[in-house]
Parts: C-alpha cells; sequence; structure tokens
C-alpha cells in the first residue's frame, strides 16, 4: 500500500510544476500586460497633451495670422490715409497758393488803383490851386485897376477942389490947370485943406494980375497928407482886398 501511494504522488509532481509555471506566466503575462496598459494610458496621456498643445499651437497661429491680417488691413488703411492726406495736403497747398497769387494780385491792382486815384486827385487838386492862384492874381488885378479908378478919381475930385479953390482966390487960371486942356499929366495937388487967405499984399497983388502960366499949385509939405488926412474910401477898399487875398 505504501509504494501504491507514491507512485501517483510522483506522478502529480510534474504537473504542479506545469501548473506552477504555467500561473508564473500567467502571472507574468498579467504584469507585462498591466505594464502594457500603463504604457498605453502613459502614451494616451502624451497624445492627448500633444494633442493639446497642437490645438493651442493652431489657436495661437490663427491669432497671429489673424493679427497679421488685421495688421495688414490697418497699415494697408494707413498708407491709403497717408496717400489721401498727401493729395488733400497738395490741393490745399495748390489752393492756398492760387489764393494767395490772386490776393496778391488783387492787392497790387486796388495799390496801382490808389496810385493813379492818389494822382488824379492830386492833379486835380494842383489844378483847383493853380484856378485859385489865377483867380487870386485876376482879382489882385482888377481890384489894382479898381484901385487906380478910385484913385483917378478921387484925383480928379480933388484937382476939381483945388480949381474951385483956386478960382475964388484968384481971377487968373493956374499953370497946372491950364496944362489939364493940353493934356498933360497935371501935379498932384496939396491933400491938405487949403490955409485961409491972408490979407491982400502987394505979392498978391501982382499975383492977381500975374499971367496963368506964372502960378504953379501950392506944395504940401513933407508928411503934411500923412498927418492930416486919414484913410480913404480906397484906400480901405484896397486893405480889405489885399486881407481877402492873404485868407485865400
Amino acid at each position: 500500500n505504501t509504494g501504491g501511494a507514491t507512485a501517483p504522488a510522483r506522478r502529480n509532481t510534474p504537473l504542479m510544476l506545469a501548473h506552477r509555471q504555467a500561473n508564473d506566466v500567467l502571472h507574468l503575462k498579467g504584469e507585462l500586460i498591466n505594464e502594457l496598459l500603463s504604457e498605453v494610458e502613459r502614451l494616451r496621456a502624451a497624445v492627448e497633451g500633444h494633442e493639446s498643445r497642437e490645438r493651442q499651437l493652431r489657436a495661437e497661429l490663427r491669432g497671429s495670422q489673424a493679427q497679421e491680417q488685421e495688421q495688414r488691413q490697418s497699415a494697408q488703411l494707413q498708407s491709403t490715409g497717408l496717400q489721401q492726406l498727401r493729395t488733400e495736403t497738395a490741393r490745399s497747398v495748390k489752393r492756398h497758393a492760387q489764393e494767395a497769387k490772386r490776393r496778391e494780385e488783387l492787392l497790387t491792382a486796388r495799390a496801382v488803383a490808389a496810385e493813379e486815384t492818389l494822382q488824379s486827385v492830386r492833379a486835380e487838386q494842383r489844378t483847383q490851386l493853380e484856378r485859385k492862384d489865377a483867380a487870386l492874381r485876376t482879382a489882385q488885378a482888377q481890384a489894382r485897376t479898381l484901385q487906380r479908378k478910385i484913385d483917378n478919381a478921387e484925383l480928379a475930385k480933388r484937382n476939381e477942389a483945388f480949381v474951385s479953390q483956386s478960382a475964388h482966390a484968384s481971377c487968373g487960371q493956374p499953370a497946372w490947370l491950364a496944362s489939364l486942356g493940353a493934356g498933360a499929366t497935371p501935379t498932384p495937388p496939396s491933400l491938405t485943406a487949403p490955409e485961409p487967405p491972408e490979407p491982400p499984399s502987394e505979392g498978391t497983388s501982382r499975383a492977381r494980375h500975374a499971367t496963368p502960366e506964372t502960378i504953379a499949385p501950392p506944395v504940401p509939405e513933407e508928411g503934411t497928407e500923412a498927418r492930416h488926412v486919414p484913410l480913404s474910401l480906397a484906400q480901405q477898399q484896397r486893405a480889405f482886398i489885399d486881407g481877402l487875398g492873404q485868407g485865400l
């Protein structure tokens, strides 16, 4: 019996070894599978991280592209605006230059017109002054002529008065009165009042019987006219005309 029991135990030993080896292999395979699964998970996580990074990079790239596009558009707009500004500036400069030229021409024309007007006014004033001067000279000449006429009239009146007084003083005819009839220039009579007649004397008697040529008009003393005769009407008129000429 003891020998019979030992034989099955010997037969089960390789089986157990095989079974143990199989368990070991299964255990190793399980560990390997677990490691592979862990590696797969790690790789999957790494892939997901790479994909996330790739999406982030793509988003950043799209943002950069959008920003670049925006910058390009902004640069284009700025370039367009700068070109428009240059065009408007050139037009404004040209317009201002034309306006300045027109203003200069207008001011020049106004200056020329003002100069011509000034010259015309000066010429007119000069003409008026010449006319006034000529009128003044004419008035002075007329005044002198009138004064001469007045003086001649006064002289004639005084001559007549002197003749009348001489006629009352003597019956003879003076030589200067006789010269009036001959057309000669008479000697001016005295401008002072005649002195009263003296009593008849020997000289007076001889003068009464003398010829007209021997009798001469009385000669006034020096300064007598200026002392005794006031300003006549003709002299007053002459002074008024001279004052009027100085006022003009």
